[in-house]
Parts: structure tokens; C-alpha cells; sequence
């Protein structure tokens, strides 16, 4: 009898095994739920998406602000000044 139910609750649901992602809710209320799970905030969910449909799969790689300045923000002449002592 448990198996019948599985099966049911998923024909109702579509393809989507999981209520929270069902179509009928919003993207916004989808959003929010991935989030939740991930522990991170809806923007970030969101900019992951715009990512996604902007570049695909690629979009997704992690680019560590490091990579851009490896020392941060510290300021371009103080970095000179120390990398000359």
C-alpha cells in the first residue's frame, strides 16, 4: 500500500520528486527553498541561475575573488613597498 501512495504522489507531481519543487510554485518560493538547503541566500541561488543561463555549465565554476587579487584589497603601493624590503 505504501508503494501505491509513492507512486501516486509522484503522478501528481510530475517529474518533480519533491513537493517543494513542484511547478506550481513560484520561482521565487523555489528559490527559497534550494537556499535553505544550501545554507546560502536566495540572491545567491538566483545569481547561480543567471550564471547558468548566461554561460551553461561554465558560468557555475567557483572564480575565488583570490584569483582576481591574491592579496585582497590591500592597496597597490603598500604591496610594492613590502614586496621591496
Amino acid at each position: 500500500m505504501k508503494r501505491s501512495f509513492k507512486l501516486s504522489r509522484r503522478k501528481q507531481l510530475g517529474d518533480h520528486a519533491h513537493p517543494v519543487y513542484a511547478p506550481t510554485l513560484s520561482l521565487d518560493e523555489r528559490y527559497a527553498v534550494k537556499a535553505s538547503e544550501l545554507g546560502v541566500t536566495d540572491r545567491t541561488v538566483r545569481r547561480w541561475v543567471a550564471n547558468f543561463r548566461r554561460h551553461g555549465e561554465a558560468g557555475l565554476v567557483q572564480r575565488a575573488s583570490a584569483e582576481a587579487r591574491p592579496l585582497g584589497g590591500a592597496d597597490d603601493r603598500r604591496v610594492e613597498t613590502a614586496l621591496r624590503s
